[in-house]
């Protein structure tokens, strides 16, 4: 993965909702059912969230609520890829992931 997009997915925790279900139902349609991407991507996320967990002392709810609060957008919407954009994927893509043989 390109590093600038792995880090723009650090900083939002992951895709946005929308954008986390077309990730998986992409890698799904493309690989098979083979989902090692995707999970790979999410270990990659939740790896540092692990590590919250096991912080201590005085405020530790609150600490850990402002750590895991999206420091950035999703990389998908950021790329205008939004739902209230006009920016659609290519007709042959879309047909490709549309092919389950």
């Amino acid at each position: 993965m390109v590093p600038d997009i792995r880090r723009g997915l650090r900083r939002a925790w992951g895709f946005c909702e929308r954008h986390a279900w077309g990730c998986i139902l992409v890698e799904a349609a493309f690989y098979r059912g083979y989902m090692h991407g995707a999970a790979l991507l999410y270990e990659d996320l939740l790896t540092p969230a692990l590590s919250a967990f096991h912080d201590q002392g005085p405020m530790k709810n609150w600490r850990l609520a402002r750590n895991f609060r999206p420091k950035g957008p999703c990389p998908m919407c950021e790329m205008g890829f939004d739902p209230q954009s006009k920016r659609k994927a290519r007709p042959e893509l879309i047909e490709k992931g549309r092919d389950s043989a």
